[in-house]
């Protein structure tokens, strides 16, 4: 009998053990990190666009860790490429040189002998195409994303980390108000039954990832604009980190290349040397006329921010509204109002310097900033007004665009709506 009970105790002690020892060997098989990407190119970047897939299939190449791109992508429905609009593809590489089971440097030094056009075709040669969708659906629309995100995240591998990049136009905060300017907030895509454009807001953005209950630790705007507090504080329960950039990003977009293999290894560090490899690569194209600034902004301190800005608007009350028309726009033509380095703005309203309390909420927020040096007028920089995010001031400002004028009214009415807003203290003060 005790014979018995010693070899049932064994047997269980052994059977445990397995179980834990398949448990840990589960765990270490997950992917550090799963990129979904959600390109909207049904507008005039699709050309730039698609050779940014070809970008990153390259950065995914060099990766010498197992990834994988969930990627959906919504072009032209007369587009030349062969890839299929809309769709998701995947790319997966298992860290050894291989994607989707084919060697993925015979790829790469084909791409070396070959037109744009080529490139994008044998890079789409090698995606697996997972799931396609009715031609005529509105990716911008919050339902479709809704539904879209849902389908990448079942496609996806289970891994420790997620990431969310976004690819398309984008205004910041600013979203599409009938009667003024042509603002995307993110997003545009094109009704073929209508031709209207179509935009989506942040904060629908926001909710669409916080439906999906998993790790994002990025997420990452390859659009205009969008590296602003307004955006910003819609993902600070979202994600751990946001990259963008306070003013407009030239055509070409990142570069995936160089970035990707930094942003797949999670950690603050990484995300840092993938944001110092785009300042690279614009400041080598400064000669051809390019720009470029980017932003890593820490989500979980925008509260923090909030508060410090807070602070300051209530504790200047008196001195709101204030003369603006000498801050660091961040943008140069018809958005030049909807945002302006928020430190300088600080500075402007008390008419010196901003305090300790809010440089230190700025300093731990804005993990890294930088911009590459560039001649052109337009998209120059002032070092000594640029702390990394953007911010509106509302108030009354005459916009200009294709030869009219119009008034700052709608992006008021609008701004009292976001959720920066109140949390800002811009709910407490006289600003009109």
């Amino acid at each position: 009998m005790t014979k018995h009970i010693l070899l049932l105790v064994f047997c269980s002690l052994f059977v445990c053990t397995g179980c834990n020892k398949e448990t840990v060997e589960k765990e270490k098989e997950k992917d550090e990190m799963c990129v979904l990407y959600y390109m909207i190119a049904n507008n005039n970047l699709e050309d730039d666009m698609a050779m940014n897939i070809v970008m990153l299939y390259e950065g995914l190449a060099k990766t010498p860790q197992p990834a994988t791109v969930v990627l959906y992508w919504k072009g032209e429905s007369s587009s030349s490429t062969t890839l299929p609009s809309p769709s998701i593809i995947t790319y997966t590489s298992d860290g050894k040189g291989n994607i989707n089971g084919h060697n993925a440097q015979k790829v790469v030094e084909q791409l070396l002998t070959k037109q744009s056009h080529e490139c994008i075709d044998l890079v789409v040669a090698e995606a697996v195409i997972a799931k396609q969708y009715p031609t005529r659906h509105i990716s911008t629309s919050k339902t479709v994303m809704s539904e879209v995100v849902t389908d990448m995240v079942s496609l996806a591998p289970e891994a420790k980390k997620y990431c969310f990049m976004l690819g398309s136009h984008g205004t910041g905060w600013l979203k599409y108000i009938t009667g003024t300017p042509a603002v995307r907030s993110f997003g545009q895509d094109t009704d073929a039954d209508t031709n209207e454009h179509s935009t989506i807001s942040t904060a629908d953005i926001a909710d669409i990832l916080r439906m999906q209950q998993i790790p994002f630790d990025f997420v990452a705007f390859d659009a205009c604009m969008m590296a602003c507090a307004e955006v910003a504080y819609d993902f600070c329960d979202v994600c751990n980190y946001l990259i963008g950039s306070v003013q407009e990003i030239p055509d070409l977009g990142f570069p995936y290349d160089e970035m990707l293999p930094y942003l797949l290894v999670p950690s603050q560090l990484n995300y840092v040397e993938a944001c110092k490899k785009f300042v690279a690569f614009y400041t080598a194209k400064k000669d051809e006329g390019y720009w470029g600034a980017i932003s890593l902004i820490d989500c979980t301190r925008m509260q923090n921010l909030a508060s410090a800005v807070r602070t300051q608007l209530l504790q200047n009350k008196s001195r709101i509204p204030f003369d603006t028309s000498d801050l660091a726009f961040n943008y140069a033509n018809s958005f030049t109002y909807a945002s302006a380095d928020c430190k300088h703005i600080i500075e402007t309203l008390t008419g010196g310097s901003a305090s300790t309390e809010f440089c230190e909420a700025l300093q731990k927020t804005v993990i890294y900033s930088d911009f590459a040096e560039t001649e052109s007028y337009r998209y120059k920089l002032d070092r000594n007004n640029y702390c990394g995010i953007g911010m509106y001031v509302p108030g009354k400002y005459d916009i200009k665009y294709n030869g009219k004028t119009y008034s700052a009214e709608y992006w008021n009415d609008y701004y009292t709506t976001l959720a920066w807003y109140k949390a800002a203290g811009w709910s407490e003060v006289d600003w009109e």
